[in-house]
C-alpha cells in the first residue's frame, strides 16, 4: 500500500471518546454508517519532508458519495496529477457492500462486506488478483450484541482477536492470537463505575507490559487529554519517549483540535502532530513534524455538500 495512504488511514481514524466502546478503541468500524449530505471529499497533501521528491501541494484523493451518503468512488492521484489507483463501491442491498480496487498497471482486487440487518458487520472476504488468494474476517457477538471475536483467515495464517467483558458490560481485555506464532499481545482495560475508560495496558507475548495509556476528562465528561508510556522489552528506559494527546471542542460539543506530542523523558519534543476538525466533527487538517527525522507534512481535506434542503431518497436503507 502507498505509505502516504497508510499514514492517512491511520490518522483519520476518529479520536477516543468518553464512555468508549470496544469497537472504537480497537479501530473496528462496526457501527452503522451515518447519513451525510456530503457528496465530495478531496484530500490535498503538502509533503516537505527531506526525502520527498515533490514538495508542492497536490490532490491526493477524491471521494464521491451517492445519494444514500455512502462512498461510491475513491480516486488516488500522484503528485503529477496522474491517476494512481481507484476504489469503486456499490451496494446490492442493505446487508452487502462490494469494493473493487485497482492500481494502475496491476490486477484487480476486490472485497465483499456483509452486515446483519441491524447494521453490525458480519463478514469480510478479500479477493487478491495477483495470486488468486482469499482472506476472510468473521465477526462474532455475545448475547448483549457486543463484539466478542474476530476470526481472520489468511492464506498464510489464522488469527483470533477475542474480547472479554465484565458483568456490567464494560470491556475487560482483548487478546490477539496467531495460529503460527501464538499469543501476539493482550490489552487490558480499566473503566470507572460510570463507564469512562481510565486506562489501557498492552502486554506482549511474554505478558510484559509494553504500553500504558491513561485517559483524563473535562467537567463535561469529554476526553481532555491522554498520556501514553512505552516500555520496550517490558521495561522503562531513560530514552523511552512518552506521548501526550490533548483534545479541544467546538461549542456544539464536536471535536475541534487534537495535538499529539511525542517527547523524551526529559520533556524534549521529538515529534508533533496537530489535527483540526470542522464544526461537524470532520477532519479538515493534519500537520506532522519531526525535525530529527526531517518529517514535515500537511494533509488538507475539503468537503462539498449537496444543495441546501437536500434529503435522501425515501425508502433508502442506511444500514
Amino acid at each position: 500500500m502507498n505509505p502516504l495512504l497508510l499514514l492517512f488511514v491511520i490518522f483519520c481514524v476518529g479520536p477516543v471518546r468518553a464512555q468508549l466502546d470496544a469497537y472504537a478503541y480497537l479501530g473496528l468500524k462496526l457501527a452503522p454508517q451515518k447519513v451525510t449530505n456530503i457528496r465530495l471529499k478531496e484530500t490535498y497533501v503538502v509533503n516537505k519532508s527531506k526525502d520527498s521528491k515533490f514538495k508542492g501541494k497536490y490532490l491526493f484523493s477524491r471521494e464521491e458519495y451517492n445519494e444514500q451518503g455512502k462512498r461510491s468512488l475513491n480516486l488516488f492521484f500522484k503528485p503529477d496529477a496522474s491517476l494512481e489507483s481507484k476504489i469503486v463501491a456499490f451496494y446490492p442491498d442493505s446487508t452487502k457492500e462490494v469494493n473493487i480496487f485497482q492500481q494502475k498497471g496491476e490486477v484487480i482486487d476486490s472485497a465483499i462486506f456483509l452486515f446483519y440487518p441491524d447494521g453490525r458487520r458480519k463478514m469480510e472476504v478479500w479477493y487478491w488478483g495477483d495470486n488468486c488468494s482469499t482472506d476472510s474476517l468473521l465477526f462474532s457477538y455475545n448475547s448483549r450484541g457486543q463484539l466478542s471475536k474476530v476470526f481472520r483467515q489468511y492464506d498464510w495464517d489464522e488469527k483470533w482477536d477475542t474480547l472479554f467483558y465484565r458483568a456490567d458490560g464494560s470491556l475487560d481485555k482483548a487478546i490477539f492470537y496467531s495460529k503460527a506464532d501464538g499469543l501476539q499481545k493482550q490489552v487490558d482495560f480499566l473503566f470507572s463505575p460510570d463507564s469512562f475508560l481510565l486506562k489501557t495496558a498492552t502486554r506482549n507475548r511474554d505478558r510484559l507490559i509494553i504500553e500504558e495509556e491513561y485517559f483524563f476528562y473535562d467537567a463535561q465528561g469529554r476526553l481532555d487529554y491522554t498520556t501514553t508510556r512505552y516500555f520496550p522489552d517490558g521495561e522503562e528506559k531513560p530514552e523511552t519517549p512518552r506521548l501526550r494527546s490533548r483534545y479541544r471542542y467546538w461549542g456544539n460539543g464536536e471535536l475541534k483540535r487534537v495535538k499529539k506530542v511525542l517527547s523524551s523523558k526529559k520533556k524534549k519534543r521529538i515529534s508533533v502532530s496537530v489535527l483540526k476538525y470542522n464544526r461537524s466533527g470532520r477532519l479538515i487538517y493534519q500537520r506532522d513534524r519531526n525535525k530529527s527525522e526531517g518529517v514535515d507534512s500537511k494533509i488538507i481535506i475539503e468537503y462539498r455538500a449537496r444543495p441546501k434542503g437536500w434529503r435522501p431518497r425515501s425508502g433508502s436503507n442506511f444500514w
